[in-house]
């Protein structure tokens, strides 16, 4: 550990880079490594570095589907934020937003929907109802009830968040692609496949753009497509576009991760699909 000490902001900017470029896998063992040095150094209450430090953390052990893990990272940041800046707080608002997703990941809807109402309240009270925030927490929620085949209820928001974002973000804003891809995703399980492929087309480019074309963003909304091609019979694109998803996949997070094994489940469907 000595070591992480001597050479910590070098350390934590290399595990916030293999995050950035969706190395997950090296970017949540270098995290894992230098929380205990930056509790120490800073302290437990710290929000300057020690807090971002968990956030990325928790991401990483998420994208890698590792759920333990990140509720426990998780749930000392939202009391860590609770106790220094409050409970009407955006921080807080934001690391309430964050557990509840990963509640939904985990299939806890009934604590997912409890944090992302009380997100909601205080990102609306601080920002107002036209703020990209509010228009986060209003997405999450509305992945909540899609999650849960309440479509009728999700599509209002999704519809109301891609609003703001339009009109308070740039068409290149990785969040304004993310509303655009989750509504797609949306009118995809309803079978409004002519709504859904421009919006997926449009958050793929953006994606292509921004973060290139070996980041699991982009591999994630490759995939997604795939599947749309796969709904409406365009099979030889379909297969393509898996394929490329899988070998990013592999590469980035590697054949152990859970998104690996959704990717490998969707080619099995497309070949089932062709009585392969």
């Amino acid at each position: 550990m000595q070591g992480y000490c001597q050479n910590l902001d070098a350390d934590i900017q290399k595990a916030v880079d293999y995050y950035e470029e969706g190395n997950y896998a090296e970017a949540s063992s270098l995290f894992s490594k230098l929380i205990p040095a930056v509790k120490a150094d800073y302290g437990e209450n710290d929000t300057f570095l020690y807090v971002p430090l968990l956030s990325y953390a928790g991401s990483s052990y998420k994208k890698c589907g590792r759920y333990d893990k990140a509720l426990v990272v998780e749930k000392v940041m939202v009391g860590i934020l609770k106790k220094v800046v409050g409970s009407h707080h955006p921080d807080h608002a934001i690391s309430l937003n964050n557990l509840a997703l990963l509640y939904l990941e985990m299939g806890n809807y009934e604590e997912a929907e409890s944090l992302l109402r009380e997100s909601i309240k205080i990102d609306k009270e601080i920002y107002g109802p036209d703020s990209p925030d509010y228009a986060n927490n209003l997405n999450s929620l509305a992945q909540l009830y899609q999650d849960q085949g309440k479509y009728e209820e999700a599509e209002p928001l999704m519809k109301e968040a891609l609003q703001i974002t339009k009109e308070t973000l740039r068409k290149e804003d990785p969040f304004y692609a993310t509303t655009l891809n989750n509504l797609a995703q949306l009118y995809m399980e309803m079978g409004r496949y002519g709504q859904a492929e421009p919006m997926m087309l449009e958050s793929l480019e953006i994606a292509r753009k921004t973060q290139g074309v070996h980041h699991p963003t982009y591999a994630t909304r490759l995939d997604n497509f795939a599947v749309l091609y796969l709904k409406t019979g365009r099979y030889p694109e379909s297969e393509s576009m898996m394929k490329e998803a899988m070998k990013i996949t592999e590469e980035k997070q590697g054949k152990e991760n859970p998104t690996y094994a959704y990717r490998l489940n969707n080619l099995t469907t497309l070949y089932l699909e062709q009585g392969r």
